[in-house]
């Protein structure tokens, strides 16, 4: 006789409620609050600030500060012996930190002119996005800042069409969606003020050269542009296409990017 057994594939999904106690959830609770609060503003601009925080909901928010719980406790436990209430200062600490390398520019600068009535949360997140990006002095209250016209700028870069030139180019690709490319400031070749610069993340704008002429060979660059993404919040797992088909749209599209 022939026993026919059921193979069976199960799929748990459990909230981060059920992992994280009563005052983590309102830390949670406010953050979600806060990005809900921005993405909320209109301005007379096409700007459309909800579609720039599609990656910082409610339950992304949540796991975040869950996977990081357990290192920011062993941290504390072992070098700060933090008290409760130091505890949870630090958590806060941590998740403005981290969303501030994924937030746009655009939202800083609206949030910090249209939202009064989160003061506090937004004056913080400002100081963590000031340490994350090269930024200066572009944070004001004053209604005219938003009537400055700011002079643009064209960059053609350049990649080797290998494997690790792929790669880079979609994690490129993301930091330039997430507007995390260019920001406005003083230019260092030219001294230009209140123009198009480059936000901390390197290209290479010259095929020969070497390193001193943003250019190639240079065998720490890909590293080196790694780390930079990395610390504004963009790694492999932020790639949602296939890293094959974004170098192929680019090259059969002669795809160039201005800002």
């Amino acid at each position: 006789m022939i026993h026919h057994f059921l193979n069976r594939f199960e799929k748990h999904f459990i909230s981060t409620d059920y992992l994280l106690n009563e005052q983590e959830q309102s830390i949670v609770e406010n953050f979600n609050s806060l990005i809900e609060d921005i993405g909320k503003i209109r301005n007379n601009t096409k700007i459309d600030l909800s579609q720039q925080l599609i990656n910082l909901d409610k339950h992304t928010i949540g796991k975040i500060l869950y996977e990081k719980k357990s290192e920011i406790e062993k941290d504390i436990d072992k070098n700060l012996q933090y008290d409760n209430s130091g505890y949870y200062e630090e958590l806060k600490k941590y998740l403005f930190k981290y969303i501030s390398k994924l937030i746009s520019q655009d939202a800083i600068l609206f949030s910090n002119y249209f939202l009064k009535n989160r003061k506090e949360d937004v004056s913080k997140l400002i100081n963590y996005y000031k340490n994350n990006h090269i930024i200066n002095n572009i944070f004001s209250t004053n209604e005219n800042f938003f009537k400055f016209y700011y002079t643009g700028t064209f960059r053609r870069c350049y990649l080797p069409n290998t494997k690790e030139g792929r790669e880079i180019l979609a994690l490129l690709k993301v930091a330039f969606e997430r507007k995390l490319t260019f920001t406005i400031g003083t230019s260092v070749t030219t001294g230009v003020k209140n123009t198009t610069v480059w936000n901390g993340i390197h290209h290479k704008t010259s095929i020969s050269g070497g390193s001193t002429k943003f250019g190639y060979p240079d065998k720490t660059y890909f590293n080196r542009v790694k780390e930079e993404l990395a610390a504004k919040g963009v790694c492999k797992e932020n790639i949602n296409e296939k890293i094959e088909d974004i170098a192929f749209n680019m090259l059969y599209n002669k795809m160039i990017i201005y800002s």
